[in-house]
């Protein structure tokens, strides 16, 4: 089986990478710097540069995959710049399921941020 994932090297993305390397996957990481390649790299998946927001990038990464799992997004709490969540969490998440839908992918795992929440003020949602 071979796994395409975003997010593969962030905190639950490193996991995830883990854990299908572990149960026998080939897994093709989706990197945008060289950092996370190398993180990628010592997880034991093989690394497709790119991001979630160039098409290109997603569909060179995803061809010949059997499932995506798309953990990529953008996360801040506090005063963070909040414009870079819909460029990324929005249009990367769209970008990402149409690629694996053009490419016929036929499982796609998606998970998602609590920054959908936006400001709770405290309060538990």
């Amino acid at each position: 089986m071979k796994a395409f994932v975003t997010g593969g090297s962030g905190f639950i993305g490193r996991y995830l990478v883990r854990a299908l390397v572990a149960r026998g996957y080939e897994v093709v990481g989706l990197a945008r710097s060289e950092a996370s390649a190398a993180t990628l790299r010592a997880d034991g998946a093989q690394v497709a540069q790119g991001d979630i927001l160039d098409v290109p990038s997603l569909r060179a990464g995803m061809a010949g995959c059997d499932v995506v799992f798309h953990v990529a997004g953008w996360y801040k709490t506090g005063p963070a710049d909040w414009r870079n969540a819909e460029p990324i969490n929005v249009n990367g998440t769209r970008n990402v399921l149409r690629t694996a839908f053009d490419l016929d992918i036929p499982k796609i795992v998606y998970t998602s941020t609590v920054a959908v929440f936006g400001d709770t003020h405290g309060e538990m949602v």
